[in-house]
């Protein structure tokens, strides 16, 4: 990838050649979704770690008495925190369909 380009120069450069050269537009897609990738196990890890300080701080507030079901509890968090990445990457996914970015 190129460097954006300086002050007062031509901003649609890099986008003609996207459009004009395929070895280029595949190399900007992969990497975009690699990136794309990248920011998503980013976001879940981040998001799985909050969940399980909440769920520490929750323990120290009020301790369950029962271990079996704070487990099913912390399953059912778990699978809402993937879920919900799967809908934002597939949504990533079909803005960039929609524009045609993907050939």
């Amino acid at each position: 990838m190129s460097a954006p380009p300086p002050e007062g120069g031509d901003t649609g450069a890099e986008l003609r050649r996207m459009e004009s050269d395929p070895a280029y537009r595949a190399l900007f897609l992969t990497l975009l979704e690699a990136a794309l990738a990248r920011r998503n196990a980013e976001r879940g890890a981040f998001a799985l770690g909050a969940l399980a300080a909440a769920e520490r701080l929750r323990g120290l507030v009020r301790p369950d008495p029962d271990p079996a079901a704070r487990r099913a509890r912390a399953d059912r968090r778990s699978a809402m925190a993937l879920t919900v990445g799967a809908i934002a990457w597939t949504c990533c996914v079909a803005g960039i369909v929609a524009r045609g970015w993907l050939a």
